[in-house]
Parts: C-alpha cells; structure tokens; sequence
C-alpha cells in the first residue's frame, strides 16, 4: 500500500480548497487541581479584516453536547473561556466561519493546562473535518502518530488524548511502539473501545503496559500509535503528569514518517536547521524523534557531530544555539520533527514540538502568540535569527502590540533585534510595556509582532511563581 504524502510544499502555498470553516479541538480537564482555558485572538480581524462567527461547543467524553454559545469580541480582540460545567473531563471544540476564504482550516488556538504547581500550553491540534473536505477527500483519518516523550516511573504517568469526528468508530486494536534511548524497540498491541460522534479519549500508557517503569528503567522514551479515527485529524495530545506534584506537562504528537511520507528539500546541498532559545537555568534540551523518513542523518551541535537516523531518539544538551541538519543520503525531509524541553530541577520539565527550518520555506514576517496576565503568569517573547537563510538582519524596528479581552484597542511597543540580543534574546513583556496588568485585566492576552525581516522564529513563555514554565512557538 502506498504511503499517504503529507506535502509541506502543498501546505505553505496554502492548498486546502475552499476553507469557509475552521476549526480545532481540545481536552479539558477541570477539578480541585486543574483548570483549562481555552484562549485566541481576533487574528482573523487583525491579519485580513474578516468578520467571522465563532461557536465554542462544550462536549462530555462520549460526545455529547453539554453547551454551545457564540464567542463575541464585544470587549475586546482576544476571547479566554473557561468551561461552567461539572463535568471534571471532556472536550472543547472551537469553529469559525466566514463567507471569505479562511485558507486554513485549522483555527489558531491556544489552550493552557494550569495547577498550582505547574503551568503547559499548546496550540490547536486537532480538529473535526468539514463535510466539503470529507468529499473532497482531503482528510487524514489513519492515525499514525509518534513523537510521544514518555517519562513513566513511580509517580509520573504518560497519556495521550484522540478526539474522534462526527461518525461512530467501531472499537479496534491498535499497536502501540516504545523505542527507548537505547534504541530498543518494544511493541504491543492494545485495544481501543469503540467511540462515538464527537467522543474524546484519553489512553493512560500504564494501564495498557503494566510493566512500563521497569522498560523505562528511570529515562524517557519515545512512543508511537498506530490507531484510526472517522472524520477526525488524528493529532493527539500527549502528555506527562505527576501525582506527587499534581504538576501536568502536554504538547502535541506527529506524523510517524516512516508509515506516512512528506516531500524533500528540493536544493542541491540540502541543509536545515534549529535555531535554539537562551535558557540556561533551565537545562535546556534538545530532542530528534525517531520515526522519521527512512535514512541517515546527523546534525551539528557546537563541535560534536552527532549521527541518528529512523530509529534512533536522540536527546542532547546543545552547545550552540544554531543546530545544522545535514542528510548521507543526498536527501534531506522537508520534516524532520524535533522539539525543545526544559525545566527547573525537581520541576516536571515543558516540552515545545517543533521540526527544521529550510532554504524552502517562505520568509514570515507577522507573527502572534499567547501572553500571560502579569500578575500570576509572567511572560516572555523569545527571538531566534535564521540568517543563514534569510541573509544577514538589519537593526530595523520591530513592531510589537499587545491585545487584550477587555479592549478593542491596542497598545504598542518598538524595539530593535539588537536590544533583544543584548538581552539574551528574549524580553519580558512587562518591559515593554507599562502598566500591562491593567491592561490585561487579569486575563491572557495576544502580542503580535511584524518586522520586514522574514527569518525570525518567535516564541512566547507562561512561567508562574512555583518556577513552572511553558514555551509555544507563535502562529
């Protein structure tokens, strides 16, 4: 059987038919311990000055619909929700509709896991399909999905969520693959029962793998699901909780590259790359999930060559912050899916998915991301140069504004790359504005920033007082 090509070449030009919806799904979780907030920006409004319709519908883990109400930017550009429900679990589905072309179906959105000792957030993952696309068939619903980090042991468990779409699936066994760091490979072949329209599920790693401490012997590992879904993107959430600490970790799975296939770097020397943030206290990490396009691989840290390949989980300290990918094989995957971790000793440590960056792909110069409200959640916007692509960045001026969900307006700051540098590359964003609490209201907010250079990649941070961080790359 021929393998379903995921094109990033398809995907930058925007080739997703006519998109008048979008949409994205998302895991809730709201008890004594956790709460969720589902939070995003007008950026509909911003970007292009569409006028949309936003429904936010409130589901059960089966499926069913407990709540629907329209999501008004009467306030403000920015809508944070958090459920008014009992429900302790469920899922939060989020669609936007235009009489213009959205041209990308996948809404921007934001959600963010918080206790008191922890804080993790993570953009739109998944995403239930339209009819047009359904017909069209321009959906994934065969679910091979990898770039799960594991860390089971006494006190952290593992987890990955699916939300199924609008047709019931009949229950089904699935094979699950955990490849340590010592490239052993373990496999097992679980059952997943049967879901129905709209249901969410949540797969507790332990409860399928009674033995999974004792194959992770105290280090992390990768994991990978090959499973199927009706009318539904297979992304997961997956993630990392601690019962001690009642601290949660998440992000987002990937497509397992090795049973689905993306396109090359079309150049004659194939290069890409990574380009680190400035986190030293702490203990940043670098990760290559395995399961990618068959072939051999190394990348360039600082003097080390480190070497991997399809089968290989690599986790490493960096000893620069520019990461050079380079393939033995002449051809080099437009994806190669990486991520960065970190954390405060004792602290269950974020982990940010990302892949490499390309001589192909187009310059971005608006970018926008999720803020916190200053008084509990501090954050930062972090900038790192890709000018071994983009060519060389003048110190011309960076625009960045701030949004707010008590405000129709917006407030304005400029700097240059030059200050962010001398700053270690990143800048709090209480220093760029004043009295931003005020204007946050308490309240998550948005930052968009626009500069004429094109090879910045910006990310922003949520930390609170217990020293918990979290990091997600802007939109």
């Amino acid at each position: 059987m021929s393998k379903l090509l995921i094109s990033q070449v398809e995907n930058h030009k925007g080739n997703f038919g006519e998109a008048l919806r979008s949409s994205a799904v998302f895991y809730f979780i709201q008890n004594e311990t956790f709460t969720t907030t589902i939070s995003f920006l007008n950026y509909w409004f911003v970007r292009r000055e569409l006028e949309v319709t936003v429904l936010i519908s409130l589901r059960d883990l089966d499926g069913n619909l407990i709540h629907r109400q329209k999501a008004l930017f009467n306030d403000g550009m920015v809508y944070n929700y958090i459920p008014d429900t009992d429900l302790t679990e469920g899922s939060i589905e989020v669609e936007v509709f235009s009489i213009e072309n959205l041209v990308i179906p996948y809404a921007a959105v934001m959600a963010v896991y918080q206790s008191e000792e922890s804080v993790s957030m993570v953009h739109s993952y998944s995403r239930t399909y339209s009819p047009h696309e359904i017909e069209e068939k321009r959906t994934i619903t065969k679910g091979r999905e990898s770039c799960w980090t594991i860390k089971d042991d006494l006190n952290v468990s593992s987890f990955c969520i699916m939300h199924n779409g609008s047709v019931n699936k009949a229950a089904q066994k699935c094979e699950l693959n955990i490849l340590t760091n010592q490239s052993v490979k373990h496999t097992f072949k679980i059952e997943i029962p049967e879901l129905r329209p709209f249901s969410t599920y949540r797969l507790n790693l332990k409860d399928h793998v009674p033995e999974l401490i004792v194959l992770l012997n105290g280090d992390s590992a990768n994991a990978s699901l090959s499973f199927e879904l009706e009318n539904s993107f297979t992304r997961l959430l997956v993630g990392n909780y601690n019962k001690n600490t009642s601290e949660l970790q998440v992000t987002h799975s990937n497509f397992n590259y090795q049973e689905h296939a993306t396109d090359n770097v079309d150049a004659e020397n194939p290069s890409a790359y990574m380009s680190l943030i400035n986190l030293p206290e702490h203990n940043l990490k670098v990760i290559i999930y395995p399961d990618m396009a068959e072939g051999n691989y190394s990348v360039q840290n600082g003097s080390e060559h480190i070497t991997f390949s399809n089968d290989i989980r690599s986790e490493y300290s960096p000893k620069e912050s520019l990461q050079v990918f380079k393939t033995e094989s002449g051809r080099l995957p437009s994806r190669i899916v990486t991520a960065f971790s970190a954390g405060l000793p004792k602290k269950l440590p974020f982990e940010c998915s990302l892949g490499v960056i390309h001589e192909k792909r187009p310059p971005k110069r608006m970018w926008w991301g999720l803020v916190g409200n200053e008084n509990r959640l501090k954050s930062r916007l972090f900038l790192t140069i890709n000018d071994n692509i983009y060519g060389k960045v003048a110190d011309q001026p960076i625009f960045i504004r701030l949004y707010s969900a008590k405000s129709n307006d917006y407030i304005e700051a400029k700097c240059s790359i030059s200050q962010i540098i001398a700053n270690n590359g990143y800048i709090y964003i209480s220093d760029l504005f004043d009295s931003v609490s005020d204007f946050l209201a308490n309240e998550f907010g948005y930052f968009t920033l626009y500069s004429e250079y094109g090879g910045y990649f910006v990310y922003s941070s949520l930390e609170n007082e217990t020293g918990s961080i979290t990091i997600e790359h802007g939109f």
